[in-house]
């Protein structure tokens, strides 16, 4: 017993039957459906364990198979609010093209079929023609584990800061070599999470996105302190600046003139002190945030965010 795509196993076979059938189960990917292929044949007499087996030949097709994913509650409106953000996300899954087609339909990230991009297309594409893909598609099906890697590899080199979802092992190179690897606890495999920088409990896709909304807020609260303190570490410092003029000048009174006596040390200790322990902490803190955080908003505003893999 073979199973397998139906594409593949029917070079495969060697009794073919009537092109209805193999027209059956297009008809079946392009409902959403995934398509598997059962084909039956005689195996070799001779298995040797420690050598590949002959690819299977002269089958005899038995029929198709159809596996439905729906789509989760709430992933829908969790893209269209990734769109409004700023953030794209990407489809790049190991399904027949027309499967693939009619769930990006489904989340509106496709509406023909040539705005999807299989395995085949990217083979022996340059990395400059991989990277104009990316900005054009979002939607690409029937890719290999290496070329996820690469799809990835060529989104970060052009600038975006990417999230990369999976589960299973074939997804771990993709996952480790992402700006953010995301695995899927319940159903993600040990591999999948080990390269991971975090794991998703639920397995859902709203997650990743109300995460992203709390750190955006976070973001900017963090933002505005850092504003306020600033603002008032330079007010103070203008005012010691100030002070410190005055008790430095002569001060006329009517016909005479009161001299003000030179600032001890202990008091020019006091100013040095406070504006080392007020502003300069003040000024370190707001370098640290913005050099760490500013350009990963900039990604997330220009629709450099999370890709769904």
């Amino acid at each position: 017993m073979v199973k397998g795509a139906p594409e593949r196993l029917r070079t495969m076979c060697e009794v073919l039957p009537e092109p209805s059938s193999w027209h059956f189960s297009q008809q079946m990917a392009e409902q959403g459906y995934r398509v598997l292929a059962l084909a039956e044949g005689m195996a070799p007499k001779s298995l040797d364990s420690t050598q590949v087996p002959p690819e299977p030949s002269k089958l005899k097709l038995l029929g198709f198979v159809g596996m439905i994913d729906p789509l989760r509650p709430g992933v829908k409106d969790a893209i269209a609010s990734c769109h409004a953000a700023g953030i794209a996300v990407w489809m790049i899954t190991g399904d027949h093209p027309a499967t693939a087609l009619a769930i990006a339909q489904d989340l509106n990230l496709a509406t023909t079929a040539s705005q999807v991009v299989t395995g085949q297309t990217l083979v022996g594409q340059s990395p400059q023609d991989i990277h104009h893909l990316i900005q054009t598609t979002c939607v690409f099906a029937r890719i290999a584990p290496h070329q996820k890697l690469q799809l990835v590899n060529a989104a970060k080199a052009s600038g975006h800061f990417v999230a990369v979802t999976g589960d299973g092992i074939n997804d771990a190179p993709a996952l480790r070599a992402a700006n953010i690897g995301v695995a899927m606890g319940k159903s993600g495999t040990d591999v999948a999470r080990e390269a991971s920088e975090l794991v998703i409990s639920n397995d859902n896709f709203t997650t990743i996105v109300a995460g992203i909304e709390e750190g955006r807020i976070a973001y900017d609260n963090i933002r505005k302190v850092i504003y306020l303190l600033v603002s008032t570490g330079g007010a103070r410092l203008f005012y010691i600046a100030f002070l410190v003029h005055l008790l430095m000048m002569y001060i006329p009174l009517g016909k005479s003139v009161l001299a003000i006596e030179p600032v001890s040390f202990e008091t020019w200790g006091i100013l040095i002190l406070l504006s080392l322990t007020v502003l300069l902490p003040i000024e370190l803190h707001k370098l640290s945030q913005f050099h760490g955080t500013k350009g990963k908003k900039r990604a997330f505003n220009e629709r450099k965010g999370i890709d769904q893999i």
